[in-house]
């Protein structure tokens, strides 16, 4: 009987640690390289149809929040310094304007599906090619951590 004990609660801290490994999620210290912070918010919920990265990208998402913060490694969300808030708008474009080069992270926050998406940027000026835009789509990941949860960006 002990040794059954000692087997269930073995098992579940694996499943616990499991769980709080986040598969889906970029690998610490990654950055989204751009030369400036501008484009458009897309995304959908839609289940399987969200494979479709044409139609996750047609959907744009109007008047949300997006709030740029300095980066801090780490989950130190709260005691990030704020560079800027602005809001995507009825087409979905934002842009942040001239920006110093450095580390950033990027809330994206939509008020109607209750969500917040965050992506780790790095402004780098000079990089070979200049950053046209970036298409931060935001609609749910699926459970095989495809169809969402990604920033694109499209150089000149």
């Amino acid at each position: 009987m002990r040794h059954c004990r000692k087997a269930f609660l073995l098992s579940g801290i694996v499943i616990l640690a499991a769980v709080a490994a986040r598969p889906c999620d970029l690998p610490v210290g990654y950055f989204h390289q751009v030369t400036a912070l501008r484009g458009e918010i897309v995304g959908m919920r839609a289940g399987v149809l969200q494979y479709s990265r044409a139609l996750r990208e047609s959907f744009k998402r109007n008047n949300v929040r997006l709030i740029l913060y300095q980066y801090r490694s780490g989950d130190q969300r709260p005691w990030m310094p704020i560079v800027k808030i602005i809001h995507a708008d009825q087409e979905g474009h934002f842009d942040f304007g001239p920006l110093a080069p450095g580390h950033y992270t990027l809330e994206v926050d939509d008020k109607d599906w209750e969500t917040e998406s965050w992506f780790d940027v790095e402004v780098r000026i000079p990089m070979p090619q200049e950053t046209a835009s970036v298409t931060v789509d935001i609609s749910p990941r699926l459970s095989n951590c495809k169809a969402g949860q990604e920033m694109i960006v499209h150089f000149q």
